[in-house]
């Protein structure tokens, strides 16, 4: 945890230093041979270059935080438009052999923001900054060396962070912040890593607003504790978001687990589309055998995607529809906040 600022230097920033990478390299072999399934794993809230360093040349961390999703994808999905998302997707190196990444949503602390450093532009990280602040949530500053202060984190749950408090409609609102929601975590599980599950994602906790003024710190947004009973009997309503969310997001583990395309290391390549509120990309097994060609719409309006006609690709089987074997010739229309997962044909 923060293993950046381990090592301390006088007439240094004491982060990342070379010390630092030393220790890090140093645990990896001792953890290689007193526990050799263990997975080294470090958590660096930093920007994303900065954040990868400490894959060393494949001898440092196994796994590292993939720090600069979460607000990405929160920032095209509220927008609607997933260009800056699918820019920095397409732009992903793989990471060195026998390495991967941890892709995460939620934690226990706020969404960093200093992940976006270099990948957002000042406008629209402002605009963002305020979408937040207008669903509950707060944003947290650091402190500077210069003295000046500048937004560190997040802190909202990310199920209410897709809410729309702009629509009248009561039902419709909460549909679409459904809808939003599961869109965010289909595509978090769909990509290259390794997908980890924040508790609170599964059962579309909101703001702890009460929590906040219990403990006068901002971290409390999204650290709600339950009691047993207090849970089961949120999740008794069936029609209510928490126990749709928990019941969508069991299938779509089910439906995950059962794909060799989706392995940590499988390859990752982005298509392009002609909406920015689509994004689509294809994931091909380690073997070769299955493709999955993930498609989704981060847009309130339907759109249509001609694959076959732009990348000769003919889904075969839409894995994440009530009938598996639907037909799926022709355009795919994606209706508002869709995600698609397509098994489409190998190539002959």
């Amino acid at each position: 945890d923060a293993i950046a600022y381990l090592w301390k230097r006088l007439g240094t920033s004491c982060v990342h230093l070379d010390e630092t990478h030393a220790v890090v390299k140093i645990l990896r072999d001792l953890v290689e041979v007193l526990a050799p399934g263990a997975i080294l794993l470090t958590e660096t809230n930093v920007p994303h270059e900065e954040n990868f360093s400490y894959f060393g040349d494949g001898d440092e961390a196994r796994m590292v935080y993939q720090f600069s999703l979460a607000p990405l994808l929160l920032e095209a999905i509220l927008t609607g438009d997933s260009r800056l998302l699918a820019d920095w997707l397409a732009a992903l190196e793989p990471t060195p052999p026998g390495t991967t990444t941890l892709n995460f949503t939620a934690s226990h602390d706020g969404i960093g923001v200093r992940p976006l450093e270099g990948l957002m532009p000042i406008d629209r990280f402002e605009r963002l900054l305020a979408a937040v602040e207008r669903r509950g949530g707060r944003v947290s500053m650091k402190r500077n060396p210069d003295g000046a202060d500048s937004p560190y984190e997040l802190n909202i749950t990310y199920f209410s962070a897709m809410d729309e408090p702009d629509e009248p409609d009561a039902t419709q609102r909460e549909s679409t912040q459904i809808a939003r929601f599961l869109a965010g975590q289909a595509i978090m599980l769909s990509l290259r890593g390794i997908p980890t599950v924040y508790f609170h994602s599964l059962v579309a906790t909101p703001n702890d607003e009460p929590g906040v003024a219990r403990t006068g710190r901002a971290r409390s947004m999204n650290r709600r504790k339950y009691q047993a009973d207090e849970l089961r009997d949120i999740l008794s309503r069936a029609d209510a978001p928490p126990a749709r969310v928990l019941t969508a997001y069991r299938r779509l583990l089910a439906v995950r687990r059962a794909q060799p395309a989706f392995h940590p290391e499988a390859d990752q390549r982005l298509l392009p589309t002609n909406s920015p509120a689509t994004m689509a990309l294809l994931r091909t097994s380690l073997d070769g055998r299955q493709r999955i060609l993930v498609a989704a719409n981060l847009g309130g309006s339907p759109e249509t995607i001609e694959f076959q006609r732009q990348f000769s690709l003919r889904p075969i089987r839409d894995l994440l529809c009530d009938d598996p074997h639907a037909p799926t010739t022709g355009p795919i229309q994606l209706a508002p906040y869709q995600v698609a997962w397509l098994e489409v044909e190998n190539p002959i």
